[in-house]
């Protein structure tokens, strides 16, 4: 739960109502001032936000910056445009949102509005209950202050017993509860109050207060299913967890394609300190690197099971409910898929290979269709969740299309010559009703997606997300006639640099840590000019020296996360002679 009260920043304004938002997540207090038009500013949190009346309309401005690791300041701003309630007097209906906040003119429109995106409680008691909140939050040990949040909720609803917005709020008081299990009174509670007012909350027209409730009905489900032992997010805890080092998360982190639900828990009973976005992203990167080196060893197997328990985490984010979840998890099998496409196109060199590896395509292609982006309201995280699985698709096509290569001598010409691996030709397409497109030449095989704007550009225009979300250009993964990295099955063996280059004279596969926009040559994964020769990623603390160095680089101290995430260290493998 957050805080951020629209208030004078000198003296104590005089309030003119209390608002609960989010569906009971979040208030605020509007002042006389702001509601007779005038300008009010202010931050919280670290958010700065902004707010004015001009007419019957609200408009309400947040600011944020982001700083993820390694990167600069990122401040991310929306304008929220509001008006009063058509139905429920006092409240105030979202209406549209807009990305550039000096511009008032809408850059979405909302149909139908939110209705009650502010929600009018004229109940001091809510202030307090949410400065408590903030301290518990800041100690989460503190069971005598968590009964006194619970308490002070259970007034609340005692005397607003019908309101869904103080339902909300009741509930994730209760969730909040340190350690909360299935044997807890509040866990009782919690079923119990669900059970009861599911109906009434079904029926509500209010999409925010039916999102938090179902938030609440998730949380429940989660406390449950990590009772059984079947909830990933408890297994991802542990496996990131910091006394976990970098070989114990090798050997153990492919078991994650053993669960089909993650759900994350509301702060208070979580056992585990779950990782953040960037730790997760980090962790993800150097499981992709370490893969590379297995690939290097010969040990294809495990390279596999880890690029594919890698893709398969973000598959459970996507699955996990939310915007946000689902743009980290498109993240996450975005990254993977870089690996699985070195798998297919690079270390498969028979059509037996192919068949080895086609088993985990298939379960990774099934869970796929479990991301449906029909639930996607907002248009950024299902297309990005739709070019993923584009992405996918791709890489289905191009093991099948290299198995009919590396067994017949030629790439498929029709749709039946996908079989024995596609029977059924080509995937559906994400984008559109139309299957994926692809056609052959002498030298290589072209497969794609007809991509966001679903016009088929003859895979001559690559769909480029930074140009914006719905640009043109089609999903295209193009499969060679010869592999440009040609991993031998047994191993990499090299005496000198001159030695391995010649055994790879396009490079390697491009370093997860390497700079995003220098050449592919400066992204790749780095050859040291030394005996005996190493392999090397950057590694997450991007420490090593550009240019000629690069190449005489020794590494000395292998990387290990129980020093930290992002801690010094280099990620290697020797090559023998």
């Amino acid at each position: 739960m957050t805080i951020l009260s629209i208030a004078g920043c000198s003296q104590r304004p005089e309030v003119a109502g209390i608002y609960l938002a989010g569906g009971g997540s979040e208030y605020y207090t509007i002042e006389s001032s702001l509601l007779r038009g005038l300008n009010v500013t202010g931050s919280s949190d670290g958010v700065k936000w902004n707010a004015f009346r001009k007419g019957d309309t609200l408009y309400m401005t947040f600011s944020l910056g982001l700083a993820p690791p390694g990167d600069t300041a990122v401040q991310i701003s929306t304008r929220l445009e509001l008006v009063p309630s058509d139905n429920t007097p006092g409240d105030w209906d979202l209406i549209g949102f807009f990305h550039d906040p000096a511009d008032l003119r809408p850059s979405f429109l909302i149909e139908p509005p939110v209705s009650s995106f502010l929600h009018r409680v004229d109940d001091k008691r809510i202030e307090a209950f949410f400065e408590k909140v903030s301290l518990f939050n800041r100690n989460p040990a503190d069971k005598e202050l968590f009964e006194r949040v619970r308490e002070l909720a259970a007034d609340i609803l005692a005397d607003h017993p019908e309101d869904l917005y103080v339902r909300n709020l009741y509930l994730h008081a209760l969730l909040l509860e340190p350690g909360l299990s299935i044997d807890s009174d509040c866990f009782h509670s919690l079923k119990r109050s669900i059970v009861e007012w599911t109906s009434d909350y079904h029926q509500s027209d209010c999409e925010v207060v039916q999102g938090l409730f179902s938030q609440a009905e998730r949380a429940l489900y989660g406390v449950e299913l990590s009772a059984s032992r079947c909830n990933a997010y408890d297994f991802v805890a542990e496996h990131f967890a910091p006394e976990a080092d970098l070989a114990s998360r090798l050997a153990h982190f492919p078991a994650v394609l053993e669960y089909d639900e993650f759900v994350w828990p509301l702060s208070g009973y979580a056992k585990n300190a779950s990782p953040s976005y960037f730790e997760m992203l980090t962790g993800l990167k150097v499981f992709l690197a370490e893969s590379y080196f297995m690939m290097m060893q010969g040990r294809t197997a495990q390279a596999g099971q880890l690029i594919a328990a890698s893709y398969r985490l973000g598959q459970l984010l996507s699955c996990s409910g939310g915007e946000m979840n689902r743009l980290i998890g498109a993240s996450f099998r975005g990254l993977a898929a870089q690996g699985l496409v070195v798998l297919v196109l690079d270390v498969s060199n028979t059509a037996s290979d192919i068949e080895q590896l086609w088993p985990v395509l298939e379960l990774l292609d099934e869970c796929e269709r479990t991301i449906s982006l029909e639930e996607v309201k907002y248009i950024q995280p299902a297309v990005r969740d739709g070019a993923t699985s584009a992405r996918c698709q791709c890489i289905l096509m191009a093991a099948a299309a290299r198995h009919r290569l590396l067994s017949e001598g030629e790439f498929p010409q029709s749709a039946d010559e996908f079989a024995p691996l596609l029977p059924e030709g080509s995937p559906k397409d994400p984008f559109g009703s139309q299957r994926m497109k692809f056609f052959s030449r002498e030298d290589s095989f072209s497969c794609y997606s007809v991509g966001p704007d679903e016009q088929d550009d003859r895979a001559e225009v690559a769909y480029d997300p930074t140009n914006g979300t719905l640009s043109g250009g089609d999903i295209v993964l193009e499969v060679p006639r010869q592999r440009r990295y040609p991993f031998p099955q047994d191993g990499v063996r090299a005496t000198s640099f001159e030695d391995f280059r010649r055994q790879f004279p396009n490079g390697l596969p491009l370093d997860p840590f390497g700079p995003a926009r220098a050449p592919d040559m400066e992204r790749s994964l780095q050859i040291s000019n030394t005996t005996p020769v190493y392999v090397y990623s950057r590694g997450p603390d991007l420490d090593i020296d550009t240019g000629d160095l690069l190449e005489r680089f020794v590494p000395e101290t292998r990387y290990d996360p129980t020093n930290g995430m992002i801690s010094s260290g280099d990620l290697f493998v020797e090559i023998p002679q």
